[in-house]
């Protein structure tokens, strides 16, 4: 697949730790790829994309082993990546029945 250049967009970055639960991965292990690359590219149309370039490297099997895609949608606040991203999975009343115990 050929490479397309990502278009020129001012970029900002600052790393959040992520935190997946075991119920997350599992989940993520039983999807399909394509409905995660069609949700990435409804996502960038979502922010109100015009562009949206996908980028696939292959290794020496031409099997697919990274997947970029850039866009230039609107985005997400910082604080709301933060809050959406920095747990993925379990269950809330698992951690505050947790916690509270």
């Amino acid at each position: 697949m050929s490479e397309v250049a990502a278009p020129d967009l001012p970029v900002s970055a600052r790393v959040i730790q992520v935190e997946a639960q075991a119920d997350h991965l599992n989940s993520l292990a039983r999807a399909k790829p394509i409905n995660a690359l069609a949700e990435l590219i409804w996502n960038a149309l979502d922010a109100y994309a015009d562009v949206v370039h996908i980028n696939v490297a292959d290794n020496e099997l031409n099997t697919p082993t990274h997947i970029e895609i850039v866009d230039n949608g609107l985005g997400i606040q910082l604080s709301d990546a933060e809050r959406a991203f920095g747990n993925l999975g379990g269950s809330l009343q698992q951690r505050e029945g947790s916690a509270s115990k």
